[in-house]
């Protein structure tokens, strides 16, 4: 495995999988790659035409979904896999990005195979992908280390999906990280959860700048800012803490969106200070109607997960409900593409 830091020289080698019936969900692929994880990408000798959200297999590399908040167990979240299995065979898409609170409640290794694998096999069994960040349940009790083990994935780490010259890089943080109290291990050892905390700063800052991708996504769970934050206890203070270390990165390098879930409901895509930000964190949990706010301004209710196809003008994006319906779409163009320009073929 590369590794995205010097310092995290592998820390989960040894570690024990389970290869049993029960099944691991499908490890992103890491041979070859020298920064981060970077899946491989296919060659497109076609011109931008053929970039259209339409059932087109060819498109396949260059579409992917976001999930969050989905690791119950229950009903809930067996709806919205069997949707993404569904959208999978009309709009088939080869990566999966999670965006925490994978195993509800504490992040018990023995849920593992109920919350990660069996949820998502018929999608897995076809290679798609999956590219997670931890959530605060996922590190509540301080299994946090394990599940990426299980996941085969670093702390945090960096890749790229679609085809040269229309490249978008990802970058997956734990923002576990940046919130101490939210971890067990941040409670117990402030120390080392500040150290990890500046190794992942530094690590995210140097491969910003040095990136020379045309589009610039970052994921984690905690939002910097949700509008359904503000009625519960603690949440408001959670995104001040984030704003204040992302923020800058994101505006300095030219981040165009953020995603994230930890909110259980649906927030459209909205642009603070130059970066989109989107909440997507009802997979499998939903908020009450008194939590979370109400509806409305772009706040939804409803389970879902989000598809993506990437485009020279920048990312389309359907939100699909747990019963299969379209609750929103929209586009978020490359930056200084003038409105003219935008989406001549999506």
């Amino acid at each position: 495995m590369t590794l995205v830091s010097p310092r995290y020289q592998n820390p989960y080698a040894g570690f024990p999988l389970d290869n049993s019936s029960q099944g691991r969900m499908m490890r992103p692929s890491l041979s070859g790659l020298s920064v981060g994880l970077r899946p491989p990408v296919a060659p497109v000798a076609s011109p931008a035409s053929l970039y259209t959200f339409l059932p087109n297999r060819q498109n396949a590399p260059y579409r992917f979904a976001v999930m969050g908040d989905a690791g119950t167990g229950d009903l809930n979240q067996a709806l919205v896999a069997r949707q993404m299995s569904f959208w999978h065979q009309v709009m088939p898409y080869n990566s999966v990005m999670v965006l925490g609170d994978n195993v509800y409640k504490n992040g018990e290794p023995a849920l593992f195979p109920d919350r990660i694998t069996r949820p998502y096999q018929d999608l897995q069994r076809q290679g798609v992908r999956f590219f997670p960040v931890l959530g605060n349940h996922d590190v509540k009790k301080g299994f946090g280390d394990w599940q990426l083990a299980y996941w085969g994935v670093p702390p945090f780490y960096n890749f790229k999906l679609g085809p040269p010259g229309f490249e978008v890089e990802f970058w997956a943080i734990d923002t576990n990280l940046l919130i101490p109290q939210s971890s067990l291990e941040g409670q117990a050892n402030p120390v080392l959860a500040r150290q990890k905390a500046a190794c992942q700063m530094a690590w995210l800052a140097q491969s910003l700048a040095q990136s020379t991708a045309s589009m610039k996504v970052v994921y984690g769970h905690h939002p910097m800012a949700s509008r359904g934050a503000n009625t519960k206890p603690g949440r408001a203070f959670e995104q001040q803490i984030l704003a204040s270390q992302l923020g800058p990165l994101f505006s300095r390098y030219g981040v165009d969106l953020y995603m994230s879930g930890h909110e259980h409901h649906y927030e459209k895509p909205a642009l603070v200070s130059g970066t989109y930000h989107l909440v997507s964190g009802a997979g499998g949990k939903l908020d009450s109607a008194k939590r979370g706010g109400p509806e409305g301004n772009g706040l939804l209710k409803q389970l879902h997960f989000m598809l993506f196809e990437i485009t020279p003008q920048g990312l389309t994006y359907r939100t699909i409900s747990s019963d299969g319906k379209f609750i929103d779409c929209g586009k978020i163009p490359r930056r200084g593409m003038l409105g003219g320009q935008l989406y001549t073929y999506a």
